[in-house]
């Protein structure tokens, strides 16, 4: 595999963990009652995400392209 491949297989990797961890911060924030706290990491976890995401994606456009 090339460099490239790997980076957008770890990125992927990353970019899942952070979600699953984003909507589990969400259940501990209302069984806590740190609705306000859980909301906040929510969405700096989704805007990790989604920046991890948008790196992806031009990387898995060009790697396709090659191929």
């Amino acid at each position: 595999m090339t460099t490239q491949v790997i980076i957008v297989l770890i990125l992927t990797v990353i970019i899942s963990i952070i979600s699953t961890l984003a909507y589990s911060v969400r259940i501990v924030g209302v069984r806590t009652g740190r609705i306000a706290v859980s909301f906040a990491v929510f969405n700096i976890f989704a805007l990790i995400s989604r920046t991890a995401n948008s790196v992806q994606a031009p990387l898995l456009a060009k790697t396709i392209e090659r191929y």
